[in-house]
């Protein structure tokens, strides 16, 4: 007889009052999101700026360097770094003992010229004056010289008179003959005295212009910056003194070669200064690859080109300083995750000099 079991065993280790309910991995999950939001990072970090505009840039205005076009000294320096200007204002003035003493022979040379030309202008008044007379006078001569020939042919006067009468007309011949040729070419002396003194005087203006007395006066409205000079320092041609920036400022962007994106004149772009943001756009790209500024190269790295691109500012004013460092994204938020990398991914070698 076998026997049966009514009601089913309950297993003590399975009790249905005692089922536990499995817990959620909050952890794990964020464990991964972190995980993939520092993969997104480094994609991006590394491939972003292939994909869409991401450049460095400087904010830069149009500018020349003053300088002088002669060795001289730099008696007195009118501005500082930073100092605006205006135009036609004096800036400096340099002293340079070269250019006094050539303005001091020019000026002689000039006054031994016109001095020359008016005694050739004299010279010429006289012999026009003469010359007729000269000619009469030797005609007068001739004709004594005959008669006294003929008077000697009858014996009425001596050889000795002949012989005079002979002298006198060759000598009034000769000064006939010399009154007549200098009146030929005294205007040709005269326009050559001309045409030197002319010279003289232009190359004397030109310098005393170019000199200006040593003052240096700003060409334009703007700034200065990078003074180079204090007082007392000497100066070769060519040297820099500073540098003056004038009309608006503008960004002078280095893109990224090889992109998958195209960029185009007239095109906006955010323009960025740290948490600030501006509007720009896109108003002339350069068709050159430029070698990046040193602040913007990295260290240990082979040197990068990029290509310029000018970035005007939209609104009037413009409340980012000269020289300052900004990026340039094709929206304001710009490229987080790639920042993020940067700052807590980037090794020391290759920090900004600054950050060291």
């Amino acid at each position: 007889m076998v026997m049966q079991r009514i009601k089913p065993r309950t297993r003590v280790d399975n009790l249905v009052s005692e089922k536990r309910k499995p817990k959620k991995s909050y952890g794990r999950h964020i464990y991964l999101g972190i995980l993939c939001v520092i993969g997104i990072a480094v994609l991006d970090l590394a491939f972003g700026h292939l994909l869409y505009l991401d450049a460095d840039g400087q904010v830069m205005q149009r500018n020349y360097d003053v300088a002088t076009e002669h060795r001289g000294t730099v008696i007195e320096l009118l501005v500082e770094e930073g100092s605006t200007v205006r135009k036609g204002q004096l800036i400096a003035q340099v002293q340079s003992r070269d250019v006094l003493e050539h303005l001091a022979d020019l000026r002689a040379k000039k006054l031994e010229a016109e001095r020359d030309l008016n005694a050739m202008r004299a010279r010429r008044t006289f012999l026009f004056s003469t010359r007729d007379a000269a000619k009469e006078r030797a005609e007068i001569l001739e004709r004594t010289l005959n008669l006294t020939k003929q008077a000697e042919a009858r014996g009425l006067v001596r050889a000795e008179r002949l012989s005079d009468a002979v002298d006198d007309a060759f000598q009034g011949m000769k000064e006939a003959q010399q009154v007549i040729a200098d009146a030929a070419v005294i205007d040709e002396s005269i326009r050559l005295l001309e045409t030197n003194l002319r010279d003289l005087t232009e190359a004397l203006e030109v310098l005393e212009t170019s000199y200006n007395d040593g003052q240096i006066h700003a060409a334009e409205d703007g700034l200065i910056a990078n003074l180079n000079v204090v007082e007392g320092a000497v100066v070769d041609p060519g040297d820099s003194l500073m540098q003056l920036f004038y009309d608006r400022p503008f960004v002078l962007a280095q893109v990224p070669t090889g992109t998958a994106f195209e960029l185009e004149v007239g095109e906006r772009v955010a323009i960025k200064s740290g948490v600030e943001a501006y509007d720009g756009r896109i108003e002339y790209i350069y068709p050159v690859a430029s070698k990046l500024s040193e602040e913007f190269q990295r260290t240990f790295e082979p040197t990068h080109r990029r290509q310029l691109a000018r970035i005007e500012f939209l609104n009037d004013e413009n409340p980012i300083a000269l020289f300052t460092k900004v990026q340039i994204t094709s929206s304001t938020i710009g490229r987080p995750l790639e920042r993020f990398a940067e700052i807590f991914f980037q090794p020391r070698a290759y920090a900004d000099p600054e950050e060291k």
